[in-house]
């Protein structure tokens, strides 16, 4: 479809073949990971179905109008046309009602203010996709919700809840990735948070063998890694760690390269190497520090952005006590600068210390 739409030439079109075109080019450019780096096209059809009765495809506009905002990384905007969408969508209109009910918990998902409406959203599109018979959706619902709830420490039985369904449906549809992911998350659950080794192990070499043909994932790997440690088996371990996907294998200071050489330095421990455990335990540290200075850096550069800027902004004031306010400002943003320098510091020596 892609390249069939590609190949028109849209100039000859009349108004309403020109806003189905748009909308077609739009929903085929998101769905095969193409990014839109403007809405004047999705806006030609969203404008043209407002206004000419097609209810349903003014809804999809609106849909993919929030998909391209999304994209775009204009989040306000993603979410007003969502809304809009989910407004828009008929009674009867399932499919794009629980659309836009999935995207605006995605979006929600990212900020801590929408807690509750986000959980809401994604129980409202479940609900939606149960009627509709999506067992796709389904997952992909099961599965947000029980990665939200993993990460608070009094919502376990929550997470392991809508994990355990995923897992169950993913089984049942052969959804490889999906099947992968909830044991994956389920076994890190078990290891690192209650403790659970044995029933970590079961599911993390489940996931393994669930996503070996076309899951690239280090992180499996280093739960495995992980898991058999606890268990006083650092050869199986060193197993896993061996075996590690491309991605996961030494790189320039990434956090993955930081746990891999962490896991090495304890499995190093565990067999009374010590050569070997000093060499992976300070270079552990070295890309640790690395990582902590580029985001020192990161930081630094913001800080030194707005300090420019109220630097211009002090050139321009005439007034006594405005200059006095700016100053001020400025006074602080440099204290802010302190404290970040402090804190680096602090969990630089922590690390280290650990």
């Amino acid at each position: 479809a892609q390249h069939r739409l590609a190949s028109l030439h849209p100039s000859g079109f009349n108004q309403a073949e020109r806003a189905y075109y748009s909308l077609l080019l739009t929903q085929s450019h998101y769905k095969n990971y193409i990014d839109d780096t403007t809405d004047a096209v999705i806006n030609e059809a969203v404008d043209y179905y407002e206004h000419h009765g097609d209810r349903e495809k003014y809804t999809r506009s609106l849909l993919y109008q929030g998909c391209v905002y999304q994209v775009m990384g204009d989040a306000e905007k993603a979410i007003a046309s969502y809304k809009d969408a989910e407004n828009a969508a008929e009674d009867g209109d399932l499919e794009n009602k629980a659309f836009a009910k999935l995207r605006l918990a995605t979006l929600y998902a990212d900020n801590s203010n929408y807690a509750d409406l986000k959980i809401r959203k994604y129980k409202e599109a479940l609900d939606l996709y149960n009627q509709l018979g999506d067992k796709h959706y389904q997952i992909v619902c099961l599965t947000d919700m029980g990665g939200y709830y993993r990460s608070l420490p009094d919502k376990r039985d929550s997470a392991l809840y809508y994990i355990n369904q995923a897992i169950q449906l993913s089984e049942a549809e052969h959804e490889n990735w999906f099947l992968f992911q909830n044991l994956y998350q389920r076994a890190e659950m078990y290891c690192l948070l209650t403790k659970e080794y044995d029933k970590a192990r079961v599911d993390i070499l489940k996931a393994i063998a669930a996503g070996k043909d076309e899951i690239d994932h280090p992180r499996a790997h280093y739960v495995a890694a992980e898991t058999y440690l606890n268990l006083g088996r650092p050869d199986s371990a060193l197993h896993y760690l061996n075996h590690v996907p491309a991605s996961g294998m030494m790189s320039n200071h990434t956090s993955d390269t930081v746990m891999y050489c962490r896991l090495m330095s304890e499995i190093a421990k565990a067999n009374k190497d010590w050569n070997q455990f000093t060499t992976y335990y300070d270079r552990a540290n070295e890309m640790a520090d690395s990582i902590l200075v580029t985001n020192v850096n990161k930081n630094y550069l913001a800080i030194e952005k707005k300090y420019d800027i109220q630097l211009e902004e002090l050139k321009k004031v005439k007034s006594e006590s405005r200059t006095r306010g700016a100053i001020l400002l400025a006074t602080l943003l440099a204290l802010l600068a302190l404290g970040v320098t402090f804190l680096a510091w602090r969990y630089r020596s922590r690390l280290k210390q650990k």
